[in-house]
């Protein structure tokens, strides 16, 4: 008694980078089981792996996720069984998802265990960061000594693995959120921060700020995973397994300048004049 076993998934279903499967795809499985003899084989059964759901289909029962070909003539030879998987994230972290199914005929000990690799997305970790400024100099030229600035600063998991250890800091204002975990295509709330405008910063005609995210990629398991490769707009910190980005905003001020105002009054009074008294003597003369 011979039995042939043929495996076909369709590549159709993936949706992500280079034809590959990414989170969320569903992989379809065609799996062709074959009467090679010249005697009816009865009751073989087909198991699937955990997570792969086997799909109702002709010449074939579904129970329990198993599906049971009730009999294989050398007339009627072949049975498709269908089935489906959909891809986890943890799927595409570990860079190694493989299909096994089982296949069993009654009176054998040794089953049939063909396994199928499924190309996943590379794991590519990313992470971008936005930095505005939210308020408006009182002066159209720019911030006045004294002024607050202030800021709204988010951050976005942009690549495709799950980061752990989220932290955002702002540069000129000391500030930090521990964002903690932010999983694919999910943005951080928006965090506020503001500066308070110094002499120094008049000096020097602006104010400028810096936003810093960093996170950790996860790691589905702790089997040797394949090279990462990092987007070319992130920075990795060279002996850490992290990502980074940054955002700059420069804020103007106002001109510095070296104008001085001199006022100058008199505070002292002219002395008054006493008065003069003038006596009149009446002289008589006489004259001879």
């Amino acid at each position: 008694m011979n039995r042939h076993l043929e495996w076909w998934l369709n590549p159709e279903a993936a949706t992500g980078k280079d034809g590959k499967f990414k989170v969320g795809d569903t992989v379809e499985f065609n799996i062709t089981v074959t009467n090679t003899g010249n005697v009816t084989l009865k009751n073989i059964t087909v198991e699937e792996m955990d997570g792969v759901v086997i799909d109702d289909g002709d010449g074939y029962t579904v129970d329990s996720n198993i599906a049971t070909i009730v009999s294989l003539s050398p007339e009627n030879p072949s049975v498709v069984v269908k089935a489906h998987y959909v891809v986890t994230q943890e799927d595409v972290e570990r860079g190694d998802l493989v299909n096994v199914a089982t296949v069993k005929e009654p009176g054998t000990d040794v089953p049939k265990k063909p396994i199928v690799p499924v190309p996943t997305e590379d794991p590519i970790p990313a992470v971008a960061i936005t930095k505005t400024t939210t308020s408006k100099s009182a002066d159209a030229t720019g911030y006045a000594l004294d002024e607050t600035i202030t800021y709204a600063i988010q951050a976005t998991n942009t690549g495709n693995m799950i980061l752990d250890n989220v932290v955002i800091t702002d540069a000129k204002t000391g500030d930090t959120w521990n964002v903690g975990t932010l999983v694919p295509g999910a943005t951080t709330k928006e965090f506020s921060a503001s500066y308070k405008v110094t002499q120094s910063d008049i000096l020097t005609g602006s104010v400028e700020n810096t936003a810093i995210v960093v996170g950790t990629p996860h790691r589905a398991s702790k089997e040797e995973l394949p090279p990462v490769e990092i987007q070319a707009a992130e920075e990795v910190v060279p002996g850490n397994d992290t990502v980074t980005d940054s955002a700059t905003v420069t804020d103007p001020t106002m001109k510095p300048s070296s104008a001085i105002q001199v006022t100058k009054t008199v505070t002292s009074q002219m002395a008054r004049k006493q008065p003069v008294t003038v006596w009149v003597i009446p002289l008589n003369l006489t004259f001879m």
